[in-house]
């Protein structure tokens, strides 16, 4: 098929007479039908104008052959419209994947949490927990406001190696409370100061002044989640502080067997108060973002 013919075909689908479409492209009516006749073809701008006009594409204009059907103006947005529900579908399947992988990440993550462990199991292991990390010399903090001055942590660093003094018991370095609180609180830039009554500072050391220190806490399990924030996983834990029988070594073996053998023991408790951490990356000490107190 011809170009003429094609421009016939199309002002005839359209009901135009080759003096209307002269009218709409601005070209007298004979040159319309020279185009139709074959005697002369349209000007580039004149060609733009009539594929635009019925909305077909340039080159099925100018290529001569059988063409079964013209690109129409809905034929011509199929494209684009193809390309969308492509785009669309891709950005649906990546979502997809990034959610699965998500879910996938955050179950293997909680499993290895312990949450495939029975709530007996979890709470000896955070009875266990809460005296190693000394969770009784934790200050309170809400979550993004940990305390910067050195007094607030002074009896949590020297409680959580009380066993590991050796001669220098009631020392600390300045160097190793900034340690300290970098390993467990996640923070930097402390400032350093004496706490009255308590520790001395000549800026170089802190010095205790002898005063008894509190037993390692007896705590009890309430409540225990896992959940992700910013890439990382989070624990949650709340846990009763209870009046241990005995604070004697044979004291914490005999709660170590009721945990063990019987489940949780009966105890008084005293508060209950609620810790939200996440695993250190650089050591085995758990960084803590948050310790508040559980109303009664």
């Amino acid at each position: 098929m011809s170009m003429g013919q094609k421009i016939q075909n199309l002002r005839q689908s359209k009901g135009l007479s080759q003096e209307q479409l002269a009218e709409k492209l601005d070209v007298s009516r004979q040159s319309v039908s020279k185009w139709e006749s074959g005697a002369a073809r349209p000007e580039t701008e004149k060609l733009i104008a009539l594929a635009d006009l019925f909305g077909v594409t340039t080159d099925y204009l100018l290529k001569d052959g059988e063409t079964p059907s013209p690109p129409t103006a809905k034929n011509k947005a199929f494209p684009a419209l193809t390309v969308f529900l492509a785009l669309a579908t891709l950005v649906l399947l990546v979502f997809s994947i990034y959610l699965y992988r998500e879910s996938l990440t955050t179950k293997d993550a909680s499993e290895e949490a312990g949450e495939q462990l029975s709530f007996e199991e979890l709470e000896k292991y955070y009875y266990s927990f809460a005296r190693q990390h000394r969770l009784d010399y934790v200050p309170f903090f809400e979550k993004g406001s940990a305390p910067l001055e050195s007094s607030e942590y002074l009896f949590f660093a020297f409680a959580v190696n009380l066993d590991n003094w050796g001669e220098q018991k009631g020392v600390m370095s300045k160097e190793y409370v900034e340690d300290t609180v970098r390993r467990y609180f996640g923070i930097s830039g402390i400032s350093h100061t004496a706490l009255a009554k308590a520790w001395d500072f000549d800026g170089e050391n802190y010095t205790a002044i002898p005063q008894g220190m509190l037993p390692k806490p007896v705590c009890l399990l309430r409540s225990y989640s896992v959940y992700e924030e910013n890439g990382n996983i989070n624990y949650e834990i709340t846990l009763d502080f209870c009046q241990a029988p005995d604070n004697s070594q044979e004291g914490y073996d005999t709660l170590d067997t009721l945990l063990e053998n019987c489940g949780r023991p009966e105890l008084e408790v005293i508060s209950t108060e609620r810790f939200s951490y996440t695993e250190s990356s650089l050591s085995s000490s758990p960084v803590f973002l948050s310790h508040t107190a559980v109303p009664d």
